[in-house]
């Protein structure tokens, strides 16, 4: 069951309106300009992220935990980009007495050119052992790009499971993945990456848990609307609905004294910016920063991606079979893609029919049998 579209006869109004917009835009921001309506028109093209997971697990205790960084050179402050050889992420935590059951690894990129269909980065768990090369396969692209002036987006993921590239909550460096030649592109733009663990607990409930992975985005549609629908591989039945979904490009403005870059994030139709760590007209700022290796505190936003991740049942009426989530960009707005999300929930065992019947016969005698205890209870009047 899934809430109304509150905000449809919105954007029907807006985007009569964006197209001037953008393209005014597109002067003011210079390099950063979102496309005309006649590109996006004539080129919008996307793989779309979900319906289905690509991954799907139901155990004790199931859950996941995400980590993640902005990726983009120009985040790394004061330092030259030859001298950013790598960025320290703390990984994902599995918690006490919790096994690893799958891991993967997202990276995005802005570039020209088709994208390759391998992408390949550089992860050291600080083990001792340096630096080991990590291959992701291309997940999902689309075009146009996120208002760089580069083609097209695309995401590659690796699944690492098992194999202890990664130090669960603690830190690991990664190089290879900020900008950098990809494919045709000598320039590609690094546009974030996440690392994701899916876990269970021995003994705890059992939960279910769905990854989805692909690439959506405002720019790849004509109304600049990123749909993305995830469907369960369980029904949901009711309790915690844990929730994450990424955000690439988000930024606040284009600097002090600058307007704010308008976008809004909605789940189910309802807007909830607060999910995705924003507010109202502005959800995705950029707010996701891993700190490079080097000196002086980042600012608190623009770092061109982030992370939804939160308890979202109130936005969805059970029982549900999926979850729908938009993001929408009127007016010259912030320029938005989606390109890995996830769920996990309780499992509610729904009775057979054949538990069905027994229930009901349970019910019937013991309605009987209250019966019977009533009436030999009664005493009869006398004459």
């Amino acid at each position: 069951m899934r809430a109304g579209r509150r905000f449809d006869g919105f954007i029907l109004v807006t985007v009569l309106m964006s197209a001037c917009a953008r393209d005014a835009a597109a002067q003011r921001l210079g390099a950063r300009g979102p496309a005309t309506e006649a590109q996006r028109r004539a080129v919008r093209v996307e793989t779309g992220l979900g319906p289905a997971p690509i991954f799907s697990h139901k155990g004790p205790g199931a859950d996941f935990d995400v980590t993640g960084s902005a990726t983009r050179i120009f985040t790394f402050p004061g330092v030259p980009p030859a001298a950013v050889p790598f960025f320290t992420l703390t990984a994902p935590v599995i918690p006490v007495g919790g096994i690893e059951v799958k891991t993967y690894i997202l990276w995005n990129w802005l570039l020209d050119g088709a994208p390759p269909a391998v992408s390949t980065i550089m992860v050291d768990n600080l083990d001792g052992g340096g630096l080991v090369p990590v291959v992701g396969d291309l997940t999902g692209s689309g075009t146009i790009d996120l208002c760089w002036l580069k083609q097209g987006g695309a995401s590659y993921l690796a699944d690492v499971t098992g194999l202890g590239i990664v130090a669960f909550g603690a830190a690991n460096n990664i190089s290879g993945a900020t900008d950098k030649p990809v494919g045709a592109d000598p320039a590609a733009l690094g546009e974030g990456l996440t690392i994701l663990v899916v876990y269970e607990i021995a003994g705890r409930p059992a939960r279910s848990v769905d990854v989805y992975a692909g690439y959506a985005s405002t720019e790849s549609d004509i109304v600049g609307r990123a749909t993305v629908l995830l469907t369960f591989s369980e029904a949901y039945t009711g309790g915690n609905l844990h929730f994450f979904i990424n955000g690439l490009d988000g930024q606040l403005d284009e600097g002090p004294g600058s307007p704010r870059f308008l976008d809004e994030f909605f789940i189910n139709g309802i807007p909830a910016p607060a999910v995705a760590g924003g507010v109202p007209g502005d959800a995705w700022q950029g707010l996701l920063f891993a700190a490079p290796p080097a000196p002086g505190p980042p600012p608190v936003a623009n770092w061109l991606y982030d992370h939804t991740e939160g308890e979202i049942s109130s936005f969805v009426a059970s029982p549900a079979l999926d979850v729908l989530v938009e993001t929408i960009t009127p007016l010259s707005g912030d320029c938005i893609g989606h390109s890995l999300a996830a769920v996990s929930f309780p499992l509610h065992p729904i009775p057979t029919v054949s538990e069905w019947g027994l229930i009901a016969m349970t019910l019937l005698l013991l309605i009987a049998g209250t019966v019977v205890i009533l009436r030999r209870g009664t005493t009869l009047p006398t004459q």
